[in-house]
């Protein structure tokens, strides 16, 4: 009788272990499918998108900087001109980035969408995490155009003749 309950007992410790590893095999390649899609988010956003932010904001210093160098040289209608291309810039930028408080507005989905992945992937949700990794990438990717777009249009830009050399 001993026998038998020691016999049962050890086959059903081996069965309750083989479940638990298992189990925890088959979430191993999901945190670590989570592990690699995070770490493309992080270094997308390290190495293209912050170069990117930064690269838009020395174009636009450089800009600024022709601008002053032509100070007293030109006309009130060209100075106008200069005024309304740096409003569709503008307009380009708040048009995709937005501020916190606008829903839909890259400044305010881009934090919200991070928050969400993390909370997914501490709560052992892989997959979602995963799927909210993939939509804040896009979003990512999709401010690292626009900055690209603007730098590439304020360093095209070609101010006017100066009227007044």
């Amino acid at each position: 009788m001993k026998k038998s309950l020691s016999l049962f007992l050890l086959i059903v410790i081996l069965f309750s272990s083989s479940m638990f590893t298992s189990i925890s095999v088959s979430a191993e390649p999901m945190y670590d499918s989570y592990m690699i899609f995070n770490g493309a988010y992080e270094d997308y956003y390290e190495d293209v998108y912050k170069p990117a932010y930064n690269s838009y904001n020395e174009a636009l210093n450089e800009f600024r900087t022709e601008l002053h160098a032509l100070d007293d040289s030109l006309t009130r209608t060209q100075y106008y001109q200069i005024i309304a291309f740096l409003n569709q810039v503008i307009d380009m930028k708040k048009s995709l980035f937005g501020d916190r408080e606008t829903v839909g507005s890259s400044r305010y989905e881009v934090p919200r969408l991070r928050e969400a992945m993390y909370a997914a992937a501490d709560a052992g949700s892989y997959d979602e995490a995963i799927s909210l990794c993939n939509n804040l990438t896009g979003a990512i990717h999709l401010r690292v155009d626009c900055l690209n777009t603007l730098k590439a249009a304020l360093e095209n830009y070609t101010f006017p003749a100066p009227v007044n050399p």
